[in-house]
């Protein structure tokens, strides 16, 4: 389709059509309630803030995880200990792997006996395919200590914040101990056989 001419009085019409549709439309904007300036809309979004239960269970989970990477990187190298690859190779952060997953696990979840260093990628296809990483975890610390380890999650256990500041206060000092020297476990953790 080409052009059309159009005469100076139809181009000045059309224009004033369209400016006051414009106008219109300003009008309309206004009076919107999702206007930002409108009085009804909210204010920003704000995060709820955290509690110190939620503070310390997080705390207390990445000092887990990095229990357990050291242990694990002090004696078997830096290698996932389900696939045996490197960071490097598999392009995946190590992580702290739970052998009894954590939702199962709630009152093991804190326990050193119940992680491996492990890669991301297996971290992640532990959650799609758990049969089969179950079997790997049976290869990697036993029948007897998976049984065991099963037999002690318990979930839905509910711990306390002074709980959990204990919990967290025996990680650090397992942390920091000396090779062969483990801290007094709290009383909220159970023990596990050898």
């Amino acid at each position: 389709m080409g052009w059309v001419r159009v005469p100076k009085e139809e181009f000045a019409r059309i224009r004033k059509l369209a400016a006051d549709r414009k106008a219109k439309r300003e009008e309309k904007r206004k009076s919107l309630p999702w206007r930002d300036d409108h009085p009804a809309q909210p204010g920003p979004r704000r995060r709820r803030k955290r509690t110190p239960v939620q503070i310390a269970w997080d705390r207390n989970d990445a000092l887990w995880s990095l229990l357990v990477r050291r242990r694990d990187t002090a004696a078997f190298g830096p290698r996932c200990r389900i696939c045996g690859q490197t960071a490097e190779s598999v392009r995946a952060a190590m992580v702290g792997y739970h052998l009894v997953p954590k939702k199962r696990g709630c009152v093991i979840r804190w326990l050193p006996e119940d992680g491996v260093q492990g890669c991301a990628r297996c971290n992640f296809g532990e959650r799609m395919n758990p049969g089969k990483y179950r079997d790997k975890h049976i290869a990697l610390v036993g029948q007897a200590r998976m049984e065991e380890l099963e037999a002690l999650a318990k979930p839905g256990t509910q711990f306390r914040l002074d709980d959990l500041l204990a919990i967290g206060a025996w990680l650090k000092a397992v942390i920091e101990a000396a090779p062969g020297q483990e801290p007094q476990r709290p009383p909220c953790l159970p023990v596990v056989k050898p």
